[in-house]
């Protein structure tokens, strides 16, 4: 299981992966992992955290709840700082790059305060 610092120096790779299933699956790519499996939500938390980053200026990651969020999951470390995931995390950046607007809203949607699948993973910046 990831520590919380080894999490922390991640979360900036995470800002740049985590929901373009969510918005836009493409239709070339499959997801390696079963819907709802730990590793396909690690997938969204990375997708979500990287494209809020670079492309949703009124959204910010709450770095501790994302910690938070992939110590629960129980994914191993090498996993998580491994590539393993990398293909699935760059197929949902590309899936929301294509509608970054939408993108971000339905960001918003699933992780924001009161959100569908991770609730408080994102906030709105003031």
């Amino acid at each position: 299981m990831p520590d919380a610092l080894s999490i922390a120096r991640v979360l900036p790779v995470i800002r740049a992966v985590t929901l373009t299933a969510l918005v836009v699956a493409p239709a070339a790519a499959e997801p390696r992992f079963p819907p709802g499996s730990p590793e396909s939500k690690v997938v969204l938390i990375l997708a979500a955290s990287a494209f809020v980053r670079s492309s949703c200026p009124n959204l910010e990651l709450d770095g501790p709840r994302g910690v938070q969020a992939v110590n629960a999951l129980g994914i191993r470390r090498e996993v998580f700082m491994g590539p393993a995931l990398t293909p699935d995390v760059n197929a949902l950046l590309e899936a929301y790059h294509r509608d970054p607007v939408h993108a971000c809203e339905a960001l918003e949607m699933n992780f924001g305060p009161s959100g569908d699948l991770l609730p408080g993973l994102l906030r709105k910046l003031k």
